[in-house]
Formats: structure tokens, sequence, C-alpha cells
């Protein structure tokens, strides 16, 4: 419009100066373009342009008491600046704010929900974009001290280390059992405490845990049977069940070297697998029990090896300077993820089986991955636990390393292990994000990879 309004000016100037001058001909030159000008604006502003949207935006995954900040980029052809609105289709499940191009989305509690982003330009025209927004619902299944939950088999039962309300004692660590939901508590061990994830067989009839003394005992889901299986006066820890349920692997500094050893599920026929002068820890079973991966140093590196389940077969996978601790096989045996990186700084990489094709599947160095990395059964996704400089929080990504998301915002610390539930729609942990302390928490991932369809728990 000031355009406009400055070339009628300059017509009218030119005008009655070809009226003065002598040099006609220039002048009424002058005039036509002039004219031409004038009449292509008037096109433009007979025709506006909208303002237009750069690109999509993507859904965004918020969680309860968190805040994720999307800038969003609209041009205008006229060349006007534009003014941008925002709104959510629901307050109560996420708030929004707008402050120059940067829309910033708050979830308030678990569900679904649209916001819409209005671009204006001074002339009134305008444009939108809308995008999802999925805040997961997390339920707290514990009203006493709770920590280091894992799902049974059948996903129908979660069990926790937990205090006696009695003893007031929050390092108690008896083994509680409780239904999906929360509901029927039952304590399972009386006279012992466990300092470690329990670990349930996988027919789901018994559960192995370490102790304060460092033994490795095993108790019937019932509470029955419970019974010392090393009862050994050295430190034996880090207990694995093997897919058949007939062994259980572990760590153990009996052979004064910390080993990775077997044994039957009844205690005998102990073994040492490793048999090296390293520290060999963190035994995992390869899901068709074929294989062992572990973490081990065995000069100045700490890596990932595998081995046979007898013991040969040993093979160093990392062989890098970085700090490789926590490996986890993929559901279908194809792959191993694990941390990796120094003390306070790391990533999760994912590795295939034989060593080959190691890729970060996270690129954050202001993190520092504090948990063993879980896959989803499915083997598409990869849960993990990381502290910024406040809080220990759980992220999932997409096992291609795309899709990162932050699950949880507890203002507090997410503590110990976290467990995915057999069909992958949630994932139980423990925090301190409650007043009273540590509690067992279920967070829905239900939605993760999917548009915002419904609202969750």
């Amino acid at each position: 419009m000031r355009d406009s309004i400055r070339l009628r000016t300059r017509a009218r100037l030119a005008y009655t100066a070809c009226r003065r001058s002598r040099c006609s001909r220039g002048c009424f030159r002058e005039l036509l373009a002039v004219a031409v000008l004038i009449a292509a604006l008037s096109s433009a502003c007979e025709n506006p342009l909208a303002p237009e949207l750069c690109g999509a935006v993507a859904d965004q995954v918020v969680p309860v008491g968190g805040a994720v900040s999307v800038r969003v980029c609209f041009n205008d052809e006229n060349g006007d600046g534009v003014s941008l609105a925002s709104r959510t289709s629901d307050g109560t499940v996420a708030t929004v704010t707008v402050r120059g191009r940067v829309v910033t989305v708050t979830g308030v509690r678990g569900g679904t929900a649209t916001v819409t982003v209005t671009a204006r330009d001074p002339g009134g025209l305008s444009a939108t974009v809308s995008f999802g927004v999925i805040v997961p619902g997390i339920v707290r299944l514990t009203d006493r001290h709770g920590l280091m939950p894992a799902w049974s088999p059948d996903g129908t039962r979660i069990a926790f280390l937990g205090r006696v309300p009695e003893t007031g004692d929050t390092g108690d660590g008896s083994i509680f059992v409780m239904n999906a939901d929360g509901s029927g508590v039952k304590r399972l061990t009386k006279s012992i405490s466990a300092v470690a994830p329990p670990a349930w067989s996988p027919d789901g009839t018994r559960i192995v845990f370490t102790t304060r003394d460092f033994e490795i005992y095993v108790v019937n889901a019932d509470g029955s049977g419970e019974a010392n299986l090393t009862n050994n006066a050295d430190w034996d820890v880090y207990p694995a069940w093997s897919p058949d349920g007939t062994r259980i692997a572990f760590v153990s500094d009996r052979d004064d070297d910390i080993e990775i050893y077997v044994m039957n599920a009844d205690g005998s026929g102990t073994t040492n697998l490793s048999n090296s002068h390293g520290r060999d820890d963190w035994p995992a079973w390869s899901p068709d029990g074929s294989r062992i991966t572990f973490t081990s140093r065995r000069g100045d590196d700490i890596d990932i090896y595998v081995m046979n389940a007898d013991g040969s077969g040993v093979t160093n996978l990392t062989n890098n300077p970085a700090l490789d601790l926590w490996p986890a096989w993929s559901p279908d045996g194809g792959r191993i993820a694990f941390r990796s990186g120094i003390p306070f700084s790391a990533d999760i990489q994912v590795i295939n089986a034989d060593g080959s094709g190691a890729t970060n599947v996270t690129n954050n160095p202001e993190y520092v991955y504090g948990s063993v990395p879980r896959w989803s059964p499915d083997g598409t996704r990869i849960a993990f636990t990381s502290a910024d400089r406040n809080n220990t929080e759980i992220h999932v990504v997409n096992a291609d390393g795309s899709g990162e998301a932050t699950l949880t915002s507890t203002a507090g610390t997410v503590f110990g292990d976290h467990a995915w539930s057999p069909d992958g729609r949630t994932i139980a942990f423990s925090s301190n994000h409650s007043s009273s302390g540590f509690h067992v928490y279920v967070v829905d991932v239900s939605f993760f990879g999917k548009a915002a369809k419904r609202a969750t728990r």
C-alpha cells in the first residue's frame, strides 16, 4: 500500500514536470513506466496473497508438567510481517503460548489435544497449521515405598522392592508383588532384604533377586519356597534367567576376579564362564539362550563382549576407548543396545550381534544416560533414563534413532531400572516425584509412533 502511494505521487510529479518540460518524449516514457508499475501494484492489491506455511509441524510428545517449544514458520509473499496466535483443543490436557515464532506447549494431564497456530498479516489475511499433542498418562500404583518394578511374563503382576510400613526403614527391601493396577499388594519375603531389581522366571512362577548380603535368593511368586541359591561368603549379584528358565547367569568374585558364572535354577552346577583376569559384569542372555553378552574390562577399556552359553567363543564387539556398559539384546537377537561414552556424558548405541554396524540412536552430550537400555517387546523402540542438570527422566526413541521423546517430567529422580509391560503399552518405573518418597508408577506409551487418536489415562 505504501509503495502504491509513493508511485502515484511519483506519477503526479512526472506529469507536472512533463507539462513544464520541453523533453516531452522522455517524460512520457517515465509516465508509461510508472503507469505499468501502478497497474502491477493494483493487481496485487486486488489479488493479495495470504501467509504461507514453510513446512508441516510434527506431532509433539509432552510429559505431564513438562514443556516442548516448537518453532513455526510462515512466509508472506507480499513482504508483510505476520503475527502468530495459538489455541489448544483441550486446555485440561495441554496449554499453549506463543512468543514471536516459538510456540510452547505444556502438558497438564494424560491425553491428546490439537494445537492450532494462526498467522495473520496486516491486511487481515491468515493461514493456519495444526499439530497433535500427546501427553503420556502417568498413574501411581503404590501407596507405600516402592522401587525397581519388574513385570511378570504374562503382564498381570508387578514385583518390586518395598518397605514394611511398621519398620519405617526406607531400605527394608522386602520383595512385594501386586496386580498390574496396583491392587492386591502382597509381601513375599520376610527375613531378607533385596538391593537389586527382582527378576521373574520365564514361566512366571519364581522370582530371583540379590540380597543385602550379596547372596542370590529365589522365592516362589506366592511367597513360598524362599531359598539361598549361592550360599557363599563372596560377592554374588546380578542374576539373569536363561530363556528356558533352567539356568541363572550371575556375577561373582569368588575366584578373586569378578567373573560371569552360571548355575542351575536350583543353585547346583555353578560354573565360571568368563574365566578372565579382567572384570566381567552385567550378563544378558540372547533370546534363544545360545549366547551371553556382558561388559568386560580387559586392559584399559571397558567394552561389550559376547560368548557362547558354555563360555566359549568370547568376542569383543565394541573394542573402542569409550566406556561401554549395560548391554541388552533386541527381541529377535539380531542387535544389542548399550550405553557408550564417558562417565558423565554418554549416548545409547545399537550394534549388530556380530559387532558390525555400530550406530548412535541418541546424540545429546549434555545428558548422562544412566540405566540399562530396554527394548520394547516388538523391538521397534528403546527406553532409557537420562539425567540432565536437574532431574532423571524416562525417554523413548525408535530403534533407528528417530522420534526421541521424553515420557516423564518428575521434578525428581527416576530410580533404578524400568520395565516394559509384555504388551508394550506401558513402562513401569519408580520415582520420588511424590513428597512421600519413592513409589512405583506406570506411564502410557501406547501412543508412541502413532497419530493422536484418543485420550490416555
